[in-house]
């Protein structure tokens, strides 16, 4: 038996605890609305200016959304919005985005890894205008697939048969 919680564009998301599901919505107007998955009435959030989304995860604490999006006529970036309402605040320059189309959390939810020009990086919430950190052994066409609990990552090369997986350290 299936319970509707409500409409979304097609990005949503869970929270840790089980309790919310966040969806947009872009229709009247773009916006973030959580579903509480028990009893509860819908909450909205403003997408104060952002117009597309990519993806969307909720921060480990549960507080805050972390998803990929673009404000305006500008590129795809990564932001965070708390559930307060409050506007979403950039997290990567204008083009620096997560794994395709998500933001790829670390284990511990203080990190993500990111796809900047240069290549694959680390960047940290705490500090997001500091350098991201190279992620060493990767190869042109490897794809990073999970993070490791002590924060290493899993990779993969797409399209070969059978898929090889190994632990980058």
């Amino acid at each position: 038996h299936a319970t509707p919680l409500g409409k979304s564009g097609g990005w949503g998301a869970l929270s840790p605890d089980g309790a919310l599901a966040a969806a947009w919505v872009e229709k009247p107007s773009r916006r973030w609305v959580l579903y509480p998955t028990g009893t509860g009435s819908p909450r909205e959030l403003p997408a104060h200016g952002i117009r597309s989304i990519k993806s969307v995860s909720f921060q480990k604490d549960g507080k805050s959304l972390i998803f990929i999006g673009a404000e305006g006529e500008k590129e795809d970036r990564v932001w965070i919005q708390g559930l307060d309402g409050s506007a979403p605040k950039p997290v990567t320059p204008e083009g620096v985005t997560g794994l395709d189309t998500w933001p790829f959390l670390s284990p511990d939810g203080r990190s993500f890894l990111a796809r900047e020009k240069a290549g694959w990086g680390i960047l940290d919430l705490r500090s997001p205008e500091a350098p991201a950190r190279r992620v060493a052994g990767l190869e042109e066409g490897e794809r990073l697939i999970q993070w490791t609990p002590d924060g290493r990552f899993y990779a993969s090369r797409p399209g070969s048969f059978p898929i090889e997986v190994w632990k980058l350290d």
